[in-house]
């Protein structure tokens, strides 16, 4: 029986199309480089992304960066010059997201923000998405696919390759494999970069949870990490 291999070559590799690798896919893209991005699922309408709460926590100028700090920046082994930028970073993120149709709710024109529980403080933090997760990463997906990352859906991604054959690899990191979950079509991909956001695992509601949506959202899994590992590569912030 001969099997179906399908071969890909990009500059850069996105494997998860939650928010994470939807950012990424796009900053590439915008660099000129030729992207694909893969999702297991439906890039979308998959992971944690989709399933957001209506909230996106959001630094506004104005804002106190020691409260900010504070909140994201705890421990004595935080790299706080690094948790200052990605904190700044969230603003950009939010104008740019809202000039791609992300709807969030506004005030007087401004996006409106409320305070987000659990964190130690009473600053209004968190942005509200008018219509929640699904249309949020609907709209950023529309803006991925308008500039050009070419998207392959239902690819479910198993292993990444390496330039000695080896996991761990005391090379580098070349591409991937995978399969089509619907076909079952082998899937090669090769790529100068390979970035994977497979999103993390038993989050945001573990199976032991009281709530009526213990064990969702339900295709994520700690896959993503597992192919990291093998790899090599150095694992870190996995709390979250």
């Amino acid at each position: 029986m001969s099997i179906n291999v399908e071969s890909y070559r990009s500059d850069v590799l996105v494997v998860g199309g939650g928010i994470a690798g939807a950012i990424a896919a796009i900053r590439a893209r915008e660099l000129g480089r030729d992207v694909i991005l893969v999702d297991k699922a439906f890039f979308g309408r998959s992971g944690c992304s989709a399933l957001a709460s209506g909230v996106f926590a959001a630094y506004m100028p104005g804002d106190n960066m020691d409260t900010w700090l504070s909140i994201w920046g705890g421990g004595a082994l935080v790299n706080r010059r690094l948790t200052k930028a990605a904190v700044l970073l969230t603003h950009e993120l939010v104008m740019q997201m809202d000039e791609w149709g992300v709807k969030w709710v506004k005030e007087n024109g401004r996006i409106y923000r409320e305070r987000s529980g659990g964190t130690g403080t009473s600053d209004k933090i968190n942005c509200l998405m008018a219509e929640g997760g699904p249309q949020f990463m609907m709209a950023v997906r529309r803006k991925a696919l308008d500039i050009g990352v070419q998207v392959l859906n239902r690819t479910m991604v198993t292993d990444v390759l390496t330039s000695d054959g080896q996991q761990p690899t005391k090379g580098a990191v070349m591409g991937a494999v995978g399969f089509d979950t619907r076909s079952g079509a082998q899937r090669v991909f090769q790529a100068k970069a390979t970035i994977i956001c497979a999103g993390p695992y038993r989050f945001p509601f573990p199976t032991h949870s009281t709530t009526g949506l213990h064990g969702m959202p339900i295709d994520v899994a700690p896959d993503g990490q597992a192919m990291m590992m093998r790899a090599g590569a150095a694992m870190g912030k996995l709390e979250v």
